[in-house]
């Protein structure tokens, strides 16, 4: 969460923020912590006396980031706050997934080009946002 609010002041405005805000999700979920962290999670599907200890924490973990980018992403930009729950699990899921991805794979040419998609689904939030309605 440091990285991601020190990267957040680095950006200077609310729309490149949403745009961007993929880039410390990704290197938060890539890096070797954010592998075993999956890791940990895939094994609470059968280990109920460990998700017991993990699910809870990592669920408070994830909602604390979340109303943290709510508040300072989405809130600022006007964006609906269930809209924002549905893409900020998506890019989640996504790039967890692709972090899961390179582990096995070792295959960094998709990555830029995934977190385009990711990129462009924030685009499409904001130009949502920006249409008269």
């Amino acid at each position: 969460r440091r990285y991601g609010i020190q990267w957040l002041r680095s950006v200077p405005t609310k729309e490149e923020r949403l745009l961007r805000f993929v880039e410390p999700a990704w290197k938060a979920l890539s890096r070797p912590t954010g592998i075993a962290i999956t890791e940990i999670l895939i094994a609470c599907r059968s280990d109920p006396a460990l998700a017991e200890a993990v699910v809870p924490v990592q669920l408070d973990i994830q909602q604390a980031a979340r109303d943290y980018y709510t508040e300072h992403v989405a809130d600022v930009l006007g964006i609906d706050h269930d809209e924002w729950a549905s893409f900020g699990r998506f890019m989640e899921a996504t790039i967890r997934g692709l972090a899961l991805d390179l582990m096995i794979t070792k295959d960094q040419s998709s990555i830029e080009p995934t977190l385009a998609f990711v990129r462009e689904a924030a685009k499409k939030l904001i130009d949502q946002k920006a249409r008269p309605r």
